[in-house]
């Protein structure tokens, strides 16, 4: 972030790249902001065309203690990666957790819990008050 700091934030080319269409979510650091993909391309030495953008992204940088937020509404995205991360715990432990345990003790319904408690907290779920979320094992 630095290296973008000295060699390319004031160049033409970078002008105004938050406003661009082309990127849709930023690394904040600091009170800046930062294109994903291009820094962790400079990170790892890797052409940024080697990287998927949105979810995969955007999960390597946050796993690496970054935060990442959306550039049109400025929105964190850590939820959303925390959500994606503990449905696919669900999922790759559920069928052995339900069959090979009490599941009341299990620390995957915890999990369950969690989730929930994130999606109801999501913009889209709790501006509907009629809309519950209620884990179900």
């Amino acid at each position: 972030m630095e290296e973008f700091d000295k060699e390319l934030r004031d160049t033409e080319e970078w002008s105004g790249w938050e406003q661009k269409g082309t990127y849709k979510y930023a690394i904040v650091h600091g009170d800046r902001r930062y294109p994903v993909k291009d820094i962790m391309g400079a990170a790892t030495g890797e052409p940024r065309t080697n990287f998927s953008g949105g979810f995969e992204a955007n999960s390597y940088v946050f796993k690496r203690g970054l935060s990442v937020v959306t550039l049109q509404s400025g929105t964190t995205v850590v939820d959303s990666l925390n959500i994606r991360d503990e449905l696919e715990e669900i999922l790759a432990y559920y069928a052995s957790a339900r069959a090979n345990e009490r599941f009341k003790g299990n620390e995957l319904r915890s999990t369950f819990k969690e989730t929930s408690d994130a999606i109801a907290a999501t913009n889209i779920v709790s501006r509907r008050p009629t809309l519950v979320v209620k884990p179900s094992s």
